[in-house]
């Protein structure tokens, strides 16, 4: 039985990871058009790591730039601005609210490459923060939140379930030895080899089939 439930938040609660994608794109349009396409393609590959992790990489790999923490924390706050407004307005994956509501589940918790401030602000402003027992976001990554949540909660970790959409929501899962389902979506098109269950929308999530991957 899954009595502890932990979600990522971009493609897993709302549909949002276009949002992210595009600002990435946008954050390096001046440096031209295969910049962008290496950006995008890196960002897409590589879900549910940080946008601290991704921008300093990205200058230093594509652009022969290393970067002050400064810089960073400019370029970072860039691309807040860009993404903020767009998710709010995101649509919610279908049956997210319902999934949560009539599963009883005894707790509830997000772990997110969202920086943490930045993923309660979104949480209030969407009226769903008080869904969550506890709010994890960057700059650590998913293993290190993961075991901060774990910590905390003392639960057993044969009864908890991550939904995730990346191959570092996976990554993580398995680090802590969590089951794992992988919510299916337009940019994780290369992890769909993965021996996990996967699903589309959470109308459409079985814990029956669930029960095959434990």
């Amino acid at each position: 039985m899954i009595k502890n439930l932990i979600l990522d938040f971009d493609g897993v609660i709302l549909e949002s990871n276009e949002v992210k994608t595009n600002a990435f794109k946008k954050l390096f349009q001046k440096y031209g058009i295969e910049i962008q396409k290496k950006v995008e393609s890196h960002h897409k590959n590589n879900g549910g790591m940080s946008r601290y992790e991704k921008i300093r990489l990205y200058y230093s790999n594509y652009l022969n730039q290393e970067i002050d923490d400064k810089f960073l924390d400019i370029k970072a706050k860039e691309f807040s601005d860009i993404v903020y407004k767009k998710i709010i307005s995101s649509n919610y994956v279908k049956g997210f609210k319902n999934f949560i509501f009539n599963n009883n589940f005894e707790t509830i918790s997000i772990v997110t490459a969202t920086p943490q401030n930045e993923i309660i602000n979104i949480l209030k402003e969407l009226k769903i923060y008080s869904y969550f027992d506890d709010v994890y976001g960057s700059p650590r990554n998913k293993i290190e939140l993961l075991e901060q949540l774990i910590r905390k909660r003392k639960f057993d970790l044969k009864q908890a379930l991550f939904i995730g959409d990346s191959i570092n929501d996976y990554k993580a899962a398995q680090f802590h030895n969590i089951l794992f389902a992988l919510r299916k979506n337009n940019e994780n098109l290369n992890i769909r080899d993965l021996k996990v269950y996967m699903f589309n929308h959470f109308d459409d999530f079985n814990f029956e089939e669930l029960k095959n991957y434990s």
